[in-house]
């Protein structure tokens, strides 16, 4: 949603449709070399993962707050929020399964662990959607 005030998105288009059962679709991180990484003393690795464990949850609530101002400036021009039914949310969610397959087949090819990725972020969801 924050892109339809940050991107001016809302200024060009008419309507949006809220599919909840798909996902978010920005994903940010903060990534470092693997082996710059590991070369950092344990400590100091610890440090990095205490701090960044705490800006998750205040990171989330910057970006709800960019989200809500998207949508308040998009219903301000008069723009239409469409909401999917549930039967057609679950459509939509059934319809993308194949795209994560792709991504999970294409990362471990690279030698990623895709799946593992996949399966993580599901779980993330689950819990922090309770």
């Amino acid at each position: 949603m924050e892109v339809l005030k940050g991107f001016k998105q809302a200024e060009v288009i008419k309507y949006t449709v809220l599919c909840d059962k798909i996902g978010y679709t920005a994903g940010f991180f903060v990534a470092m070399n693997l082996k710059k990484w590991n070369s950092l003393p344990k400590d100091v690795q610890k440090v990095f993962e205490d701090v960044s464990e705490e800006w998750i949850a205040e990171r989330g609530k910057a970006w709800d707050s960019s989200d809500e101002e998207g949508r308040q400036f998009t219903i301000s021009r008069g723009n239409e929020l469409i909401p999917l039914t549930e039967e057609e949310n679950l459509r939509w969610a059934e319809a993308v399964i194949p795209v994560i397959g792709e991504y999970e087949d294409a990362a471990t090819k690279k030698g990623l662990p895709g799946k593992t990725y996949v399966n993580s972020i599901r779980n993330l969801v689950k819990k922090l959607s309770e």
